[in-house]
């Protein structure tokens, strides 16, 4: 992480409620158990355990696309609505301009969001303010620890001796290629959630929500 710090001059702010006030004692005694409960359970289901339909994936035509993308999205939500979630997939050649002034000396919050501890129901502390530039910085470092030590690579062994120089390089790990476990979306995205429901490690990130577009661009 960057060693620039801002806490000097940062503005605290005032924590949001995580939940309303239970208006019985069964509804507390429920809360509570509920919790307990997520932090004891130390395991998830293997995969296909719970069959979960996919949402619908909708793909646009260059046409439909042009202009505003709302106009699309609003046009699908009678059939999106119905499952939650969709997937939208671009029209290829589509590419909408990056609105971030990544050069820009405007700091922007963050929030520390303790993975481990969601299901807790216990509010966000306030993590650093970045510039763009900063919290780019910031993020790459984080993804490349959490790579190496979470992840295999592809990685060979250099010849030891001249006996070894004939033989063909092997991978350093025992595993075969299809074994190694790449940083992948779909990996990352397992990470996260084994974090969240397992407490499989504890982890924290500091990321920008809420952040005003009018205000700090968009992107």
């Amino acid at each position: 992480m960057s060693s620039i710090n801002h806490r000097s001059s940062k503005r605290r702010r005032k924590p949001t409620q995580a939940y309303t006030t239970p208006t019985s004692i069964a509804e507390e005694r429920q809360i509570q158990r509920a919790i307990m409960n997520s932090r004891v359970d130390r395991h998830r289901p293997p995969e296909g355990w719970l069959s979960i339909p996919a949402g619908p994936t909708f793909f646009p035509t260059v046409e439909e696309f042009s202009g505003n993308p709302l106009e699309y999205i609003n046009s699908i939500r009678p059939l999106a609505e119905k499952y939650g979630i969709c997937k939208i997939v671009p029209p290829k050649g589509w590419d909408p301009p990056f609105c971030v002034d990544m050069k820009s000396s405007k700091e922007f919050q963050t929030k520390k969001q303790m993975l481990h501890r969601i299901q807790e129901g216990i509010s966000f502390d306030d993590g650093e303010d970045y510039t763009p530039a900063e919290y780019e910085k910031m993020a790459s470092e984080m993804s490349m620890k959490w790579k190496n030590a979470h992840y295999s690579e592809d990685i060979y062994d250099p010849p030891q001796t001249s006996q070894t120089k004939a033989v063909e390089k092997k991978p350093r790990h025992s595993a075969v290629a299809s074994d190694i476990k790449r940083m992948t979306p779909e990996n990352l995205e397992r990470d996260y959630w084994d974090i969240v429901e397992t407490n499989s490690c504890s982890h924290s990130v500091e990321y920008g929500n809420d952040i005003d577009t009018i205000e700090y661009w968009s992107g």
